[in-house]
């Protein structure tokens, strides 16, 4: 998953949280301690890998797909970063 879109760098911590959150198939995968992250720096990447194929197996008959449709992960921190604003000023009536 590419995390650079335009001039957007997203910071790695903040990337793997959202992922996890985000990601139905990704919790999945991580409430069953099967999630692995690696993040290669220069090419601006994230790559997510299941490190037990039973988990990797049932998550995909479960939920098909890593994010909903066919979103990318930019789409899925704009998504995200426009969730928690809304939120915030609906808080702050």
């Amino acid at each position: 998953m590419p995390l650079k879109g335009y001039n957007e760098n997203v910071p790695i911590a903040f990337a793997k949280k959202l992922i996890v959150d985000e990601s139905p198939f990704c919790k999945y995968l991580y409430d069953n301690k099967a999630l692995a992250i690696r993040h290669i720096k220069p090419k601006a990447i994230m790559e997510c890998y299941a490190t037990k194929v039973k988990y990797l197996t049932l998550a995909r008959l479960k939920y098909g797909n890593v994010l909903p449709g066919k979103m990318n992960f930019i789409e899925l921190f704009i998504s995200h970063q426009l969730k928690r604003r809304m939120e915030l000023s609906q808080g702050s009536h």
